[in-house]
């Protein structure tokens, strides 16, 4: 090969190596040596183009300019800092500090799809990079590709194991999963390398709680307690879990103490006050927590005055509520009173006129519970779906968005339909109400739940009625009226309510059992035998109040061979503990024997529970607080019903429906009159046919509580005549 033509070479060479061609010129400069084996300057080339090629990093990275982009991300300029990060990326695409600052100021940006690129380059610069791969598993996650996130944070942790802030996001990632067990798994190792690690102690505790390891949830905020004394959400969330374990003596203190440090905060103000009613009444409680109910009310009206308090007040009414009044056999309207007016604003008090432009009346409902519930299945479901459509329109609006709510909308029909799926949308919800222009809004299940509360404390419709969901008046003078039943109420009941008492026919509902068939479940196969002599209690832990131990323990007395049957509670662990250990204690001072003589039972699904009062003997409606739709549950599988006929509708439900079905023999007038019907009752078990002919009797009467469309007729006269 002749000079001219290694020349010619070299120049080739160069010319394939500058348009990124390296193979073509490798080929060259091995034509080269092949003919001049010693030639230095195709040696030198040669070595040049196997040489990794080092990023912008390291190839003289203009540092000014690093710098000062570096600079403009950290004073907050992220516009400025993502357009020049995207421009030097151009200039030097190998730099992965660029395309860690662009995919920075992008996140900031919340360009989440646009960071985790950038993120995803920084990798493939440098595999090495625990940073890149840990960012880029940030932005993942807030895009909600929590599979692709967590995949990134174990490649970020492969490569640096001791990032405890990784460890964190990826057991959050994990939380948002439902992976409970790998998440606080994770959230203990990030701990494990920081032990002040307060979020990381916050979400371990809260991921406990979803689990209902309510104990050990408890440990982790206690934590984060030792390390941050001085947060009162702390504080708050700490005197939410002692309440749901009813450690009843640490929830005012914990709650006194998230006001102490935030005063003005609602959300505080009413869980100190709603709280003050333990979930159960252990032997421990205060023997009237009314009491302190009423001291704290005392003392939550002169807090709602400021008008920081007020302005609070607005915003989060509703995040505690004081659900347990209705569990506790006395006349609430004062109280109630007193805590409606405490959180009434003026200018909430509106004047809503009616516009109506068409021939129908716009009925609104609002409810959390469209929904396999008893406030759908007996109070709304039967009025809804027999209403003269050609008179009235049907506007729903939802508080708890998910996909039971539009297979049962596509049932019901609706004119209208709004939900929304968090707390935050209330404001929408409200606005949209008003937009309405609605001539009706009815509120089925004031009291339980956010959203309805902090809806029904203003005025959103021309006439506003509440019924029976929560069976106690609402106390809000924004409520017109309060429907419920002829059968359900007593004498003078109108003196139990603020708002105006409409009596509908009946019960005030229409029901219809429909075609649920009953199946026996594992527990009852295998706890339940059938020569035992069993009484069913199938009530709610709140609802065990300590006026109804006497009839357990006199019951129990006169019939030794009796057993109790008692649901327990995933939601309130320990609660039936609690019960247990106070009836113990009631047994024990007359004498009475305890041991065996309660079995406790989890819960169940629908058909599993309809078989077991199948099998059960006889069902006790406990004096205090009646229930309504377990016991149209049980009429329908023929169980006999002991029930007390109390004052307050809500000691009257299932003796207005034993009324209704014309089976009158099981309610009660008095305490000593209810062991004496339970007795009785054990007493005609003992004959075979008479007891099986008594519970056939009782299943046939139940199908005349159902499909009662007098209740639909009586409920339009009621909206005709509240409208005119």
């Amino acid at each position: 090969m002749a000079k001219l033509s290694v020349d010619k070479a070299f120049f080739k060479a160069k010319f394939h190596a500058k348009n990124g061609e390296i193979e073509e010129a490798k080929k060259v400069y091995q034509a080269v040596l092949q003919a001049f084996p010693r030639n230095k300057r195709a040696q030198q080339g040669l070595v040049a183009l196997n040489k990794p090629k080092q990023s912008a990093a390291t190839q003289g990275l203009p540092q000014d300019t690093a710098k000062k982009l570096l600079n403009l991300y950290n004073q907050g300029q992220l516009v400025a800092a993502a357009e020049q990060a995207q421009t030097l990326t151009v200039l030097y695409p190998e730099s992965f500090v660029f395309w860690t600052i662009l995919g920075a100021a992008q996140n900031g940006l919340g360009k989440f799809i646009e960071a985790a690129a950038a993120f995803k380059k920084v990798t493939e610069l440098n595999p090495n990079s625990a940073d890149g791969y840990y960012n880029m598993g940030n932005a993942l996650k807030k895009q909600g590709k929590l599979e692709e996130a967590i995949e990134a944070y174990n490649k970020a942790l492969a490569i640096k194991p001791d990032n405890a802030d990784c460890y964190y996001n990826m057991g959050n990632a994990l939380k948002d999963q439902g992976k409970l067990d790998e998440a606080i798994e994770a959230f203990n190792k990030a701990v494990a390398i920081k032990p002040d690690y307060v979020e990381a102690f916050r979400s371990m505790g809260n991921a406990l709680s979803e689990q209902g390891k309510l104990e050990e949830a408890i440990g982790a905020f206690n934590k984060v307690l030792a390390i941050k004394p001085d947060n009162a959400e702390f504080y708050y969330n700490l005197g939410n879990l002692n309440h749901r374990v009813s450690a009843h003596n640490q929830v005012g203190r914990l709650y006194a103490s998230a006001l102490d440090l935030s005063p003005f905060d609602a959300r505080y103000a009413l869980a100190k006050l709603s709280r003050s009613l333990p979930i159960v009444l252990s032997k421990e409680t205060n023997e009237n927590p009314l009491k302190s109910f009423d001291d704290e009310l005392e003392s939550f009206c002169v807090w709602s005055k400021p008008t920081k308090a007020e302005l609070d007040l607005r915003e989060n009414f509703g995040s505690s509520l004081p659900f347990y009044l209705a569990y506790y056999p006395e006349n609430m309207v004062e109280r109630l009173t007193l805590y409606s007016d405490a959180v009434n604003f003026a200018d909430l008090d509106r004047v809503v006129n009616s516009k109506r432009k068409d021939a129908k009346i716009k009925i609104g409902i609002i409810t959390g519970h469209l929904s396999q519930h008893s406030v759908f299945n007996v109070l709304t479901k039967g009025i809804l779906s027999n209403l003269d459509r050609l008179q009235f329109s049907v506007h729903a609006y939802i508080t708890n968005e998910n996909g039971e709510n539009e297979q049962i909308k596509d049932s019901l029909d609706f004119d209208d339909f709004f939900s929304i799926s968090s707390e935050n949308q209330k404001r929408d919800m409200a606005e949209k109400i008003l937009a309405d222009e609605l001539d009706v809004l009815w509120y089925p299940e004031v009291g339980m739940e956010p959203v309805t509360a902090w809806l029904s404390v203003q005025r959103l419709a021309p006439v506003q009625f509440a019924s029976w969901g929560h069976p106690i008046t609402t106390g809000f003078k924004n409520m017109d009226y309060f429907l419920s039943g002829e059968l359900i109420e007593g004498v003078d009941s109108e003196k139990h309510y603020r708002e105006k008492l409409i009596k509908l026919p009946g019960t005030g509902c229409v029901t219809e059992f429909g075609k649920w068939a009953s199946k026996p479940g594992d527990w009852e196969k295998s706890y339940l035998h059938e020569n035992e002599l069993t009484f069913l209690i199938p009530q709610s832990p709140f609802k065990f109040h300590p006026h109804n131990d006497e009839i357990i323990v006199q019951i129990a007395k006169e019939i030794p061979e009796a057993k109790f049957l008692l649901p327990d509670s995933e939601k309130f662990p320990g609660s039936i503990e609690l019960i247990l250990g106070r009836l113990k204690d009631r047994f024990e001072q007359d004498d009475v024997p305890f041991n065996d003589r309660f079995v406790t039972f989890p819960w169940m699904k629908t058909d599993e529970f309809l078989s077991l009062m199948e099998k059960a003997d006889i069902y006790l409606d406990l004096p205090t607080f009646s229930g309504y739709t377990t016991a149209w549950l049980g009429i329908n599988c023929g169980i006999p019903i002991v029930t007390f006929e109390g004052e307050f509708m809500r000691q009257r439900l299932a003796s207005g429906l034993l009324r209704k079905i014309g089976i009158t023999d099981t309610i009660a007038q008095s305490l000593e009159d209810y062991v004496l019907i339970a007795r009785r009752l054990a007493s005609l078990r003992d004959e075979q046919l008479l007891w099986e002919e008594y519970r056939r009797k009782i299943k046939n009467a139940a199908l005349m509580a159902d499909n009662d469309f007098s209740v639909v007729r009586a409920f339009e006269k009621f909206v005709l005549q509240a409208v005119k």
